[in-house]
């Protein structure tokens, strides 16, 4: 659906006049029978910027998704009484099914309330603990990522990879996944190395990974700085996947004064080395691998999700990497609307929200809907701004992924996302 101007500046002011307290209602409010839905957010407190960040995503969803007679009831999970309290009162306005919270510790915390009264609960976590009956996990999960990646890696004569992950539960749950899907596509994990995220110092960690004692790659200080120099040769970098192109302005600084470079004299003994972390821990731990001996144009880097950083296009030690992540056309096209709406980015989980919002419109299309467990399993697939999803028969959101790559110039989309998802299997 195309935005006319005249769209945009009537859903701005309708958002606007909505955004102006934490508890309201959304949609075609008061009609008899009209199915609710609740949504949990954080719309006070510290967190109350990504909370209306995501408000403007569900606000947008129905708009463009809804009939006339769905109405969304917005809670302030900071509220006195916390999610507690904000569920609550949507199960006394009437909600019968609730999205959100945005936080795990919030979603455990109301599901008990929640389980007594019937309603179901469509989580934005990735958290796969969570599901269980009444409670669907609908965000992306690890494992859902490591499947992905580890079954493409495997078509590209890679058997053998390393795992270099944060001493967290995010790192063990990658761990977990990674053993299972390694055995499941033929792989073998050859080595994994646990790092503690607070530290300022992962060059022990990563030099575990490596042949052994690197060998300078130059010799001289004009060499070495005439390397340096070559690195900011290119001002911009063009990002291009599936017929769209935006310009991202390359990071021409040289590497820090303590790494000086260096090239691997011997090999290591496997074929890729899977980095489960993002930002700025990314970067130093992606450029520490070629100064430890871990030669990047032999060893190909696998990451997470969290590799989709417009930040990180501009690393020149990431080049080559492959990750997965949603379908982007649609994804792109949700961003960019939202951005002519209300100026600033969208939070990542944006789509997502935009997402379960529109499932749950669909869902209760008219008066008498039904949000029972298995009217919401039974639904099937759902084209969304991140492409095909469905909940599966365990409450866990599945998706349909693509394997984007790293490049020089670009963003490139290596292996896209299925359009349909296969049957499932009884």
């Amino acid at each position: 659906m195309k935005f006319t101007h005249i769209m945009l500046l009537v859903i701005s002011i309708v958002l606007s006049a909505c955004q102006s307290t934490g508890n309201s209602g959304f949609g075609t409010a008061g009609t008899t029978g009209a199915p609710k839905v609740a949504i949990l957010l954080p719309l006070s407190g510290s967190n109350a910027a990504l909370g209306k960040n995501l408000l403007n995503a569900a606000q947008m969803a129905v708009f463009q998704e809804a009939g006339p007679d769905f109405e969304l009831i917005v809670k302030d999970t900071n509220q006195n009484g916390g999610a507690l309290a904000a569920l609550q009162q949507a199960i006394d306005e009437g909600a019968r099914l609730v999205l959100g919270p945005i936080f795990a510790n919030q979603v455990r915390e109301i599901t008990p309330l929640a389980a007594s009264k019937g309603v179901q609960i469509l989580s934005f976590s990735n958290d796969e603990s969570l599901a269980k009956e009444g409670v669907f996990v609908g965000g992306l999960t690890l494992s859902q990522q490591i499947n992905r990646i580890f079954h493409y890696v495997s078509t590209q004569d890679i058997k053998r990879l390393a795992l270099l992950l944060p001493e967290n539960n995010y790192g063990r749950v990658v761990e977990s996944a990674a053993v299972q899907y390694a055995s499941a596509w033929g792989l073998e994990v050859f080595q994994t190395e646990f790092y503690d995220p607070s530290s300022k110092n992962f060059s022990e960690t990563v030099r575990r990974l490596g042949p052994g004692d690197p060998v300078p790659l130059a010799s001289t200080e004009e060499e070495i700085n005439q390397q340096n120099d070559s690195a900011g040769d290119l001002e911009q970098l063009e990002y291009q996947e599936q017929g769209t192109v935006d310009d991202v302005v390359i990071s021409s600084e040289p590497p820090p004064a303590w790494m000086p470079p260096y090239k691997p004299i011997k090999v290591v003994n496997y074929q890729a080395l899977l980095i489960a972390e993002g930002g700025e821990r990314l970067i130093t731990l992606s450029a520490l691998a070629p100064y430890h001996g871990i030669d990047t144009s032999q060893v190909r880097l696998l990451g997470t999700n969290l590799w989709d950083d417009p930040a990180l296009q501009r690393e020149a030690s990431l080049l080559g990497g492959w990750y997965p992540n949603y379908a982007s056309q649609e994804k792109q096209l949700f961003e960019q609307q939202y951005r002519q709406l209300f100026g600033v980015q969208p939070n990542r989980l944006a789509s997502n929200v935009y997402d379960m919002v529109t499932l749950a419109a669909k869902l209760g299309d008219k008066p008498g809907a039904n949000f029972g467990r298995n009217a919401i399993i039974n639904f099937g697939e759902l084209s969304g701004k991140n492409g095909v999803f469905r909940f599966m028969p365990n409450g866990i959101a599945e998706y349909g992924l693509a394997i984007y790559e790293v490049q020089r110039q670009r963003i490139l989309l290596k292996d896209p996302a299925p359009t349909t998802l296969l049957p499932l299997i009884n």
